[in-house]
């Protein structure tokens, strides 16, 4: 029996190297290869709330800042300066700029017919007089000023109308000439409108039923 029980155990001993130790033919032994590259591979770190947060103000500050880029430049209106000064206050907020300019386009012109001034005040009140003798009215002496002495025999709007009035006096023996008077215009200009796309859209709402001259010019 001991023997047997001998015999049973340096089989299995043998039996248990020769299967460990035995490949069958035709066999390959293989190994699991990854589906990507181990050098591609992102690694991932813990980083605190606060570096998180300095990341995020870093990236915003990184921004570029919102700029108004306008180029469209209006000159809006001919008007006397009060009546531009309150043209003015209508287009506040329309533009980064608003100015009230001389308008170079329309300058109006008056003539003024005179009776030149004499060498003195008494010889202008004698000239005056002798005007008046004439059995011409409507006549001013100017008292002060550097037109002091000159008698001011009308203001006209037409050259035409003030050129008769010359006609008129010097058939008289009056001596006289007319003076120009220009008087200048004003616009509002609007530098850089803030909306260009909408601006006439508003111009037409501010100014409805009005007509108001509108010229576009360089900024």
């Amino acid at each position: 029996m001991k023997y047997l029980f001998l015999l049973f155990a340096f089989i299995n001993i043998v039996f248990y190297f020769w299967a460990n130790n035995l490949v069958p033919q035709g066999e390959k032994i293989s190994h699991e290869v990854p589906f990507y590259e181990q050098s591609s591979i992102e690694i991932l770190q813990m980083i605190s709330s606060r570096e998180l947060a300095l990341a995020s103000a870093t990236k915003q500050s990184n921004k570029p800042t919102a700029r108004i880029e306008s180029n469209l430049c209006l000159d809006i209106g001919n008007h006397n300066k009060k009546e531009a000064l309150a043209l003015s206050n209508k287009l506040v907020g329309l533009s980064q700029h608003l100015l009230i300019v001389t308008n170079n386009r329309f300058v109006d012109e008056e003539y003024w017919v005179v009776s030149p001034s004499a060498n003195t005040w008494e010889a202008s009140v004698k000239n005056m007089a002798f005007i008046k003798s004439k059995n011409i009215s409507d006549i001013w002496l100017v008292p002060n000023g550097e037109d002091r002495g000159v008698v001011s025999l009308g203001l006209y709007s037409e050259l035409t109308a003030a050129n008769k009035r010359i006609e008129n006096l010097v058939g008289k023996q009056i001596k006289a000439e007319i003076i120009t008077i220009k008087k200048e215009r004003y616009s509002i200009r609007l530098e850089n409108i803030i909306s260009p796309n909408g601006i006439f859209d508003q111009l037409n709402k501010l100014f409805e039923g009005e007509e108001i001259e509108i010229h576009k010019i360089n900024c």
